[in-house]
């Protein structure tokens, strides 16, 4: 497994696996914020 941490366009830290992004690499903050509040919202 190859991991890597780096900077995403808006200066956040990102991760990728293999080459493939676990975050989005423009706005990871937000995008997991957002996958949790959906995630919330379907268990209630």
């Amino acid at each position: 497994m190859n991991w890597v941490v780096e900077r995403a366009k808006n200066n956040v830290n990102t991760m990728q696996l293999n080459g493939i992004y676990l975050y989005s690499k423009y706005r990871p903050k937000q995008e997991v914020d957002n996958y949790i509040r959906k995630e919330v919202n379907a268990q209630t």
